[in-house]
């Protein structure tokens, strides 16, 4: 069945690394009603403010003719590639643990025992989850 002959778990959603930051929320779009919460011009708004990555050029007259201000730049945004990979079980050893470690830019910190390399994977995929679905590149 593969390496160690263990059943692969779920393929698990792998995002974009240091990179990241570059993709999320690089322009936020200010309602007139600086209390608004809600969905308007398919836009999420919380307190008057949608942030999001990018914003297509036809979208943004109707905006701005409504009263809508837009700020940031979304012409720096870059490729993002997202991948599915099997995230790491207690059945893998350290080494093979280490190398997905490496090989996805993942800090495992002073984590020595598997328990705690597992767990400091585990963080990170879902931070970049998190990231991923609210920059909009996940959906």
């Amino acid at each position: 069945m593969g390496r160690g002959h263990t059943r692969p778990g779920p393929p698990t959603p792998q995002y974009p690394r240091d990179n990241l930051q570059e993709v999320i929320m690089s322009l936020t779009i200010k309602h007139p009603d600086a209390d608004f919460t809600g969905e308007h011009s398919g836009l999420v708004f919380t307190d008057g403010v949608a942030e999001l990555a990018a914003l297509e050029e036809e979208a943004r007259g109707p905006l701005l003719d409504n009263g809508f201000t837009i700020e940031g730049e979304d012409d720096e945004i870059v490729t993002v590639e997202v991948v599915e990979v099997e995230a790491p079980t207690d059945k893998w050893t350290h080494e093979q643990i280490d190398e997905f470690a490496a090989k996805f830019e993942i800090d495992l910190g002073d984590a020595t025992k598997k328990d705690a390399k597992l767990a400091a994977i585990a963080k990170v995929i879902e931070e970049r989850t998190a990231a991923a679905e609210a920059s909009g590149t996940l959906q």
